[in-house]
């Protein structure tokens, strides 16, 4: 597999992150006992008082992808803006050679070997349309949040969440949605978020994400995690993303949109898809 297809898996994973989730949380919460009560209300506000406050969070990052039998790492940056924007670069001997734009609206995806890119509404992504996934999901994700789709604030949505306990750990299950089941694990006695799954309510839907959070430093007075881990399986495709971050900080004053050169061939969302999936 040539360097560049590596690039284009990376797309790929993050991606599809918000398809599938993991059967072992659906696990967890057969084994206790759903509690539709206030206690759930309780628990997820204590979650979210553990939020991240800092309007920006940028670091270095350590990207490292397992698929297609392949391991390789490559560096990059990590630039995030609450209720704005979430930029992946990733980069080699310097130089940037994809970028991941996340806007409120729209995917920005720059694909600097092939000297082409997609700009396209989250709308017209099929995945990402079929599973109500949006921006605000996303930025939950790489924030260590809870979220329900299509919800920009969640302060009147906790009621929706069931909640169970097992061990150490304490399981969120949204389980309203009409296609997929949203659980979010965290520590009982921290309630810091520790997993984000999501699952196919079908069970004769194949496939499944995890997001496996880990080595939390303190940053803005708030526990963070450096460790970012997203698992993606299924349709054939099983992969892995780790995120490893450092240097973080909350800069401001870098672009928040990228500039596309003019030498750049702006191309379809199915089409670039199409590509990458069959790499």
């Amino acid at each position: 597999m040539k360097f560049k297809k590596y690039i284009t898996i990376c797309l790929v994973i993050v991606l599809s992150l918000m398809l599938y989730s993991c059967g072992s949380s659906r696990r967890l919460s057969k084994e206790g006992t759903d509690d539709v009560s206030s206690a759930a209300v309780d628990y997820g506000k204590k979650i979210m008082k553990n939020a991240q406050t800092a309007k920006t969070i940028t670091s270095k990052v350590k990207v490292q992808v397992m698929a297609d039998g392949k391991n390789f790492t490559v560096n990059g940056t990590l630039r995030m803006k609450r209720d704005d924007v979430i930029q992946l670069s990733l980069s080699m001997l310097g130089f940037e050679i994809g970028k991941m734009e996340f806007l409120t609206n729209e995917v920005l995806i720059i694909d600097r070997f092939h000297k082409q890119y997609v700009r396209v509404p989250y709308n017209q992504v099929d995945f990402l349309n079929k599973t109500n996934i949006d921006f605000y999901a996303l930025q939950a994700i790489f924030w260590n949040e809870l979220f329900v789709p299509g919800v920009k604030d969640m302060t009147a949505q906790l009621g929706k969440f069931t909640m169970a306990s097992s061990g150490d750990h304490t399981l969120l299950s949204l389980k309203t949605e009409p296609r997929l089941e949203y659980d979010f694990l965290a520590n009982t006695a921290t309630a810091v978020l520790a997993r984000t799954t999501i699952t196919p309510k079908d069970l004769s839907q194949e496939g499944e994400f995890v997001c496996k959070y880990s080595d939390y430093t303190k940053f803005g007075g708030k526990s963070f995690p450096t460790g970012i881990d997203l698992n993606f399986s299924g349709e054939g495709v099983k992969a892995e993303l780790i995120l490893t971050l450092s240097d973080l900080n909350n800069k401001e004053g870098w672009a928040t949109r990228t500039e596309i050169s003019s030498k750049y061939k702006q191309v379809s969302a199915k089409g670039i898809l199409g590509k990458l999936m069959s790499h």
